[in-house]
């Protein structure tokens, strides 16, 4: 599977990608329709069924459910359309369809920059910067062809006027969006998706009895631990008091909030969680959910004399 993955897989994924821009050309002319058709679903069928086989393993029930309704639903909306449509009315049919493709786009790259880790592509302000340039780039084309085949039906439809529109200054106003489209590309790999919760100055571990040091802290950080303890703690200094604010009103949730809070961060279930009170229990129920090997431990606090006692009941 390792060899498919890294050999095979690319070179279908190229392969059915030149299929979908021969499909493309072939759709462009009605004598040529019918081969681009072809084109289009053999490129799809080996798509999927590449993601399918990358995935196997990994796919469960409820998973298949949803991908069998989908299946359903949308070749059932498709060939009822197909049927009852005239043949006068292709041209706009076409339109309509292609820009639902347009929005689908912009919708799969949405969902992947909220939840990179079910794409594979790193983890919630972690993103690989290769598919943050994609699912930028996969956005902006995404927009486009949606909004340009609205109007494209629209005129095919007689709802507008087939008449170019032309805007003024129209080739200033494009270059505009495009320098707009490639700057905040620019930012976005820069650094500002770079951290959910803000830059981390110094991360140091204390042991028991030990004193925070004299002018530990940054003169415009914050110390989340700011007092000697007889247990073993990680002391998280933020570059500004901004951030850290904000990752002590992240990180500070309990019961519930926790798996919520930790999500947030890296953007996956956890392997493993260590918990000591009634506020981690929702975390280690949800941590040992997953698939696969898991890791939840329960730890009893009961020495009065190096902490606090509390514990579940």
């Amino acid at each position: 599977m390792d060899q498919f993955a890294s050999t095979w897989a690319p070179l279908l994924y190229l392969a059915s990608g030149i299929l979908f821009i021969l499909a493309l050309r072939g759709l462009s002319s009605p004598a040529t329709s019918r081969k681009g058709n072809r084109n289009g679903m053999i490129g799809m069928t080996i798509a999927v069924g590449t993601t399918l086989a990358l995935y196997w393993t990994a796919i469960d029930l409820s998973t298949w459910g949803i991908l069998a309704a989908g299946v359903l639903v949308g070749g059932g909306v498709g060939a009822v359309i197909a049927r009852k449509i005239p043949m006068t009315d292709m041209p706009q049919l076409v339109a309509a369809f292609h820009s639902l493709v347009g929005l689908a786009a912009v919708l799969v790259a949405a969902a992947a920059l909220y939840a990179p880790d079910s794409f594979g592509i790193g983890t919630i302000g972690q993103l690989n910067t290769a598919s943050l340039i994609e699912l930028a780039l996969g956005s902006a084309i995404g927009a486009l062809t949606f909004t340009g085949s609205v109007i494209a039906f629209a005129k095919l439809n007689g709802n507008m006027s087939g008449a170019p529109i032309l805007l003024p200054a129209r080739h200033l106003l494009n270059i505009a969006i495009g320098a707009g489209i490639i700057a905040l590309i620019t930012q976005a790999i820069a650094g500002d998706f770079s951290s959910a919760a803000g830059d981390v100055a110094m991360v140091r571990v204390r042991h028991p009895g030990m004193q925070t040091p004299a002018g530990a802290t940054k003169p415009s950080g914050l110390d989340l631990i700011a007092t000697p303890s007889n247990a073993v703690h990680a002391l998280i200094e933020f570059k500004t008091r901004d951030d850290a604010a904000r990752a002590a009103e992240t990180l500070n949730d309990d019961k519930e909030g926790k798996p919520v809070g930790i999500h947030k961060f890296i953007g996956r279930r956890p392997i493993a969680a260590f918990g000591n009170s009634d506020g981690d229990f929702q975390m280690l129920e949800w941590t040992t959910a997953g698939e696969g090997a898991r890791l939840g431990a329960r730890i009893h606090h009961t020495d009065v004399e190096r902490k606090w006692p509390y514990d579940r009941d």
